[in-house]
């Protein structure tokens, strides 16, 4: 590196592409950018210009081990809906770090609920 100016993008604001403390940057083998845009509470794609591609705001699911012991159980089975559908779980809380292994998987901190998630 020498030290030469690339590019820039992004901007204040909670819209596509704008961020409000950004906390964390990582970059996937394909150049794919992911940014931990912590006081909007979610991570943001960008291709590798830079160009805004998606946002994630979380997903939460039921492990293989939860689904197989609410499906067991006939009188659990409204359970899977609600534990599938926990609005405030499911959602990023100030994502702070993110990461990408060499499988592409993205690692995500959210110090708040002491948790880390993983993407494909």
């Amino acid at each position: 590196a020498d030290g030469k100016f690339l590019m820039k993008f992004g901007s204040s604001g909670s819209g596509e592409g704008q961020f409000n403390r950004p906390t964390d940057v990582a970059v996937d083998k394909d150049g794919v950018i992911y940014v931990a845009d912590w006081m909007n509470d979610r991570i943001q794609v960008f291709d590798t210009d830079g160009s805004f591609v998606t946002l994630k705001t979380g997903d939460a699911t039921v492990s293989k081990w939860g689904r197989d012991k609410l499906d067991a159980n006939s009188e659990m089975w409204g359970e899977r809906d609600r534990a599938e559908g926990m609005e405030r779980e499911r959602l990023f809380w100030a994502p702070s770090g993110i990461t990408v292994d060499d499988d592409n998987n993205v690692f995500i901190c959210e110090s708040p609920r002491n948790r880390i998630q993983v993407y494909r």
